[in-house]
């Protein structure tokens, strides 16, 4: 490589383009290998809360189903039913509305790969200026 006195400003400059656009490009890869690992994540952790809820629904149904005649034993049939099932209705709702609350999507952010370019633009700025 040439010593700095012997190269030209202009080619100084070409090489922070060429550098600055590579390394741009590269956060970019980054950035999209860090979104696909968190999509993947998230996915598998969907797949496997189906399936648990799915297994889930089974046991319930059979409990809610034993409750509904334990009840119906001291009441009619019909309203121990309409007080298990409001009253699961009631739990699944608030269950539902915690959950969606809870899944955002700020949780996939890449937020390490974002600061990262934020702060490549910025030095790139203070440099070109």
């Amino acid at each position: 490589m040439n010593a700095p006195t012997d190269r030209s400003l202009g080619d100084l400059l070409g090489d922070l383009t060429t550098q600055s656009s590579d390394l741009v490009r590269k956060e970019v890869k980054l950035l999209r290998v860090e979104i696909d690992e968190r999509i993947d994540r998230a996915q598998n952790g969907l797949l496997l809360a189906v399936a648990g809820g799915a297994a889930i629904s089974g046991g319930l149904l059979v409990l809610l189903f034993a409750l509904v005649f334990a009840v119906g034993q001291s009441l009619p049939m019909w309203a121990s039913a309409l007080i298990v099932g409001g009253i699961a209705t009631g739990v699944g709702f608030g269950l539902v509305m915690l959950g969606g609350n809870r899944l955002k999507l700020s949780a996939l952010t890449p937020k390490g790969s974002i600061e990262e370019a934020e702060e490549t633009i910025q030095m790139l700025k203070e440099e070109l200026s």
